[in-house]
């Protein structure tokens, strides 16, 4: 994508609040099969979307608290979502 051009492309919600993000984004973003969207609510009717790639295991590496245990992989799978979502929107990017 050219700097500084914008992409603009319109989508649908399904009865099932399910969304096909638009080839142009995708193609824009570097979207690919099992990316995660995060999604950041930066006014009442706006929001950004960033694009979190898979990356290896050793990226998880001192996401979890040593000393919290967990016996439910779908809680742990929650909580690593969550703490990486928060680690990439404090960090301006998902490093």
């Amino acid at each position: 994508m050219e700097r500084g051009k914008a992409v603009v492309a319109l989508a649908k919600i399904t009865s099932k609040g399910q969304v096909t993000v638009p080839q142009e984004i995708r193609k824009a973003l570097g979207a690919k099969e099992g990316d995660e969207i995060m999604f950041t609510m930066t006014g009442q009717d706006t929001a950004n979307i960033r694009i979190l790639k898979h990356k290896p295991l050793m990226d998880l590496y001192g996401v979890l608290p040593a000393t919290k245990p967990f016996t439910d992989s779908d809680k742990l799978r929650a909580y690593v979502r969550t703490a990486l979502a928060n680690r990439v929107a404090q960090n301006g990017n998902d490093e």
